[in-house]
């Protein structure tokens, strides 16, 4: 298994030239199909320009090339790592400066008489008010209940005079 090392660089340069002249032609040739006709020998020439192209790729090993791939990854991720490190180390610098400082003074002990709210006076007055607002509440539904009888009173007395009256002109009420 033969594999390229990152001190073959010159190796490496030679490969990623011969890629880089790979996809070129293969731009060129492109091209040229779409704007010229299939006879023409610039195409032709540009045709076998790319064959030679792909027989010297195929001749390549392929683990060379894989290594080449992963020498490649590792660059990029080293190039974010050496990116990404001093942003880290200000980010962190950044939220030490955000976190606030509290100085405790005095150990908080609770008080030996209590002062406020006096819940004596709290519990009264709730009380009071409440017995208020149930008071009124039951004097509004007396009322009520009232006025509901005098208006069945009322409504009773009315079908009496409406029955004497029909009795009276003789018409029927259902």
């Amino acid at each position: 298994m033969e594999i390229i090392t990152p001190e073959q660089s010159s190796g490496i340069d030679a490969v990623a030239t011969l890629y880089s002249m790979k996809v070129k032609k293969e731009v060129e040739v492109a091209i040229m199909e779409r704007s010229v006709t299939a006879d023409n020998n610039t195409l032709i020439q540009s045709r076998l320009e790319l064959a030679e192209l792909n027989k010297k790729v195929a001749t390549m090993p392929l683990t060379g090339i894989e290594s080449i791939r992963l020498y490649r990854e590792v660059a990029i991720q080293q190039k974010i790592v050496e990116f990404l490190i001093p942003l880290y180390e200000q980010a962190k610098i950044d939220e030490q400066k955000d976190i606030p400082v509290l100085l405790i003074l005095d150990k908080a002990v609770p008080a030996e008489k209590k002062t406020k709210p006096q819940r004596s006076l709290i519990v009264f007055l709730s009380s009071f008010l409440t017995l208020l607002i149930l008071v009124f509440v039951s004097f509004l539904l007396h009322g009520l209940m009232v006025r509901q009888d005098e208006m069945n009173t009322l409504e009773t007395k009315l079908q009496n005079y409406a029955l004497r009256i029909a009795v009276i002109f003789k018409v029927h009420i259902s």
